[in-house]
C-alpha cells in the first residue's frame, strides 16, 4: 500500500516531469518509486 501523501507527491511529480512517464511505466525511476 502506498500512503496518500506519496500518491499525491507522485502525481505531482508526473505532472511536473512528464518525461519520467507514469508510475506504471517500465522505467528505473518508476521501480524506485514503487519500492518506496
Amino acid at each position: 500500500m502506498i500512503p496518500l501523501e506519496v500518491q499525491a507527491s507522485h502525481s505531482y511529480t508526473m505532472v511536473a516531469n512528464p518525461v519520467r512517464g507514469s508510475g506504471r511505466s517500465p522505467r528505473p525511476t518508476s521501480n524506485r518509486d514503487e519500492a518506496d
